[in-house]
């Protein structure tokens, strides 16, 4: 047992969250949990059987986020490196980004190869959150293109209505990190 304090300060958020019922401290893996930086720096896969935690590169995230999540999995994503605990509120069949769990689904997935797509036609991560393709970056684009992209960007509305999904596939999808990696 490690007492609270030693691990995190009483004006961290969570602070009476992941105590013992005794409220003794933390337990071991806990404290684990909270003080290893680097669970908070990048993405991490957390298998069940067997039993394994393997941090991921942007490729490897979006290898995983190429398939529903199954039941033996939790994923952890880190989308404002350094700031959230993630480890802690992992749960098995979810995405856990900063503040919440997320299922991931076949339908996620669908839409998460869209965003390739439309990132490969030069859409930055900006331009995703609006309604519409911005007209600079179509017009670059063959015409006969145009229908296909805006019918693609309609797809993308169910995440621009559930933010962090957006950002998720934003993540997954950054070839700027993945080129510098």
């Amino acid at each position: 047992m490690t007492r609270k304090t030693a691990v995190v300060s009483k004006n961290f958020t969570a602070f009476d969250r992941w105590s013992q019922a005794t409220g003794r401290g933390l337990c071991p893996a806990c404290t684990w949990g909270y003080r290893t930086e680097g669970l908070r720096q990048h993405p991490h896969l957390i298998a069940h059987a067997p039993a394994k935690l393997r941090c991921l590169t942007v490729l490897e995230l979006g290898q995983v986020l190429t398939r529903p999540l199954d039941r033996q999995s939790a994923l952890i994503v880190p989308l404002r490196r350094g700031r959230k605990h993630l480890v802690p509120d992992a749960s098995w069949g979810q995405v856990t980004v900063d503040g919440a769990s997320l299922p991931w689904t076949r339908a996620d997935v669908g839409r998460l190869e869209v965003m390739r797509e439309l990132r490969s036609l030069g859409f930055g991560s900006r331009s995703f959150a609006e309604p519409a393709p911005p007209i600079a970056v179509l017009r670059r684009l063959p015409s006969k293109a145009w229908p296909d992209v805006i019918i693609k960007w309609a797809e993308l509305q169910p995440w621009r209505e559930r933010d962090l999904w957006l950002k998720l596939g934003l993540a997954a999808t950054d070839d700027t990190v993945a080129a510098a990696a």
